[in-house]
């Protein structure tokens, strides 16, 4: 992890309401959630507890709408899978729960 200090007069915009993907995993097939509403801790704290209930992975992104390219999503936590073996993950690339 790198940590610098910044300036937060160089951003020009932000969002309050942000909308929220969840996919869950279990090693073949994907469950996906979209979640409203909430802020971060609580989305966590539910697919962690989603993730435990149903013994999957979880892979939370925010829903992001690029005037240019269309819908897509910023990661948050988890990791996408499943995984090609010949990838090599990040260090922060944790499977949950």
């Amino acid at each position: 992890m790198r940590t610098v200090q910044v300036d937060p007069r160089d951003t020009v915009w932000e969002w309050p309401n942000p909308t929220y993907r969840v996919y869950f995993w279990d090693g073949s097939t994907s469950d996906e959630w979209q979640v409203d509403g909430a802020d971060v801790p609580e989305v966590l704290a539910w697919a962690e507890a989603r993730a435990r209930e149903t013994r999957q992975t979880y892979w939370l992104n925010v829903l992001h709408n690029d005037r240019a390219e269309g819908l897509g999503l910023i990661r948050l936590a988890g990791w996408e899978g499943p995984q090609d073996p010949e990838f090599n993950r990040p260090p922060h690339a944790v499977d949950r729960p």
